[in-house]
């Protein structure tokens, strides 16, 4: 009975919810990038918000679909993160006192502004302003 107990707490516990880029709504009119856009325009380039942080999206060495993030935040120096593509869907998996940025969007670019939706259709607003998409990694992060 105990041996019962211990495999559905540890079958519960390792089970978790991946979010897919059919549960996320695209606002009309709107044309998020694809799988491959993701991995052509974004890995290999840097995201800059503003003057409050700057990421850049290593290439990957294994899995095509994730590596990691390179960044600097203003105030909190540097920083090493995750990236995942999956479908349409980007994810971003931050450690320490940075987990709180953890999160799935797609992505849209006009140009190289960058607008990134949560799972409801709506713009996640980052506090620094509009997020521009810089080819390379222009800061040697």
């Amino acid at each position: 009975m105990l041996g019962t107990r211990i495999c559905l707490l540890l079958a519960l516990v390792g089970s978790t919810s991946v979010a897919t880029a059919v549960d996320y709504t695209v606002p009309a009119g709107v044309t998020v990038l694809n799988e491959e856009q993701l991995l052509t325009q974004v890995i290999g380039s840097t995201f800059n918000g503003g003057t409050r942080w700057i990421e850049y999206y290593e290439p990957p060495t294994g899995d095509l679909k994730e590596g990691t993030i390179k960044g600097k935040g203003e105030g909190s120096g540097p920083y090493i993160a995750s990236w995942t593509i999956k479908d349409s869907l980007m994810c971003w998996r931050y450690k320490g006192y940075m987990a709180s940025y953890d999160g799935c969007y797609t992505i849209a670019l006009d140009g190289n502004n960058a607008t990134f939706y949560k799972a409801d259709g709506t713009i996640y607003n980052d506090p620094a302003g509009r997020i521009k998409l810089i080819s390379g990694n222009p800061k040697s992060l």
